[in-house]
């Protein structure tokens, strides 16, 4: 799962991309897309224009995933193509649908809270170091997908081992199992706070359950499937997250 891909709120059916052209041009209109709709989300959601979180927050989202896909259709445009394929996992397919209301119910709330000032009357306004340390979390998690991508091109949306595939153990590979996942939780988690939200967070919370689901679902996957993957796992013993799981 990436958030390059926005695999919480499918945007886009892939098509098949037959050249490099083709796909930049696919890429582009699927991240022109995922801007159009987050915007129009937040602002739709709050009722006006005057949410400077919600700028500064698709700064720090666009920006970064706009140079990594640039440097990644240079790259390693495979990484790319695999990120707009279609999941055909029936499983995976099933849990995407399962919480794809959740994933779009969560982008409504920071809106709806800025508008009616609802974690300010109950908590308490988030401080402004702490939606910009949140921002910065959010461009630190796209660049780090972006470096997983660049280490790992046969990562992707689809959970399947094509018959070439190598088993990659090295940079963030080394550190935990599955560094697309934390990646894009990361990015989820600091969503709420770098939008003003303490009353959202608990909905974003509850993506963990999809991530530890989905995870489980792959490395059954990956441990029949990829050759070598069940020693990896003996030696890299976190999957998620450093020193804790």
């Amino acid at each position: 799962m990436c958030p390059l891909a926005t695999e919480p709120g499918e945007l886009l059916e892939a098509k098949v991309v037959k050249s490099p052209d083709t796909l930049a041009v696919q890429w582009s209109l699927r991240l022109v897309g995922a801007f159009v709709l987050v915007a129009g989300v937040l602002w739709l959601s709050s009722w006006t224009l005057d949410y400077w979180h919600a700028a500064v927050y698709l700064l720090a989202l666009f920006v970064p995933v706009a140079v990594v896909s640039i440097a990644l259709l240079a790259r390693k445009p495979a990484a790319i193509k695999r990120l707009i394929t279609v999941e055909l996992n029936r499983s995976q397919r099933a849990l995407n649908s399962a919480f794809r209301p959740l994933f779009i119910l969560m982008m409504f709330v920071p809106g709806l809270d800025h508008r009616f000032g609802l974690s300010h009357t109950i908590i308490g306004a988030v401080s402004l170091p702490v939606t910009v340390i949140c921002d910065m979390l959010i461009v630190t998690a796209v660049l780090l997908a972006g470096w997983v991508l660049n280490v790992n091109e046969f990562a992707g949306r689809s959970i399947r081992v094509e018959h070439d595939q190598p088993l990659i153990t090295k940079g963030p590979y080394s550190i935990v199992r599955h560094p697309l996942y934390s990646a894009s939780l990361m990015l989820w988690l600091v969503t709420p706070l770098a939008l003003g939200s303490w009353v959202a967070l608990p909905l974003f919370v509850l993506l963990i359950p999809f991530y530890v689901l989905r995870l489980m679902n792959e490395e059954l996957v990956l441990n029949r499937d990829l050759r070598g993957y069940a020693a990896y796992c003996k030696r890299t013993r976190y999957r998620l997250i450093p020193w804790v799981w």
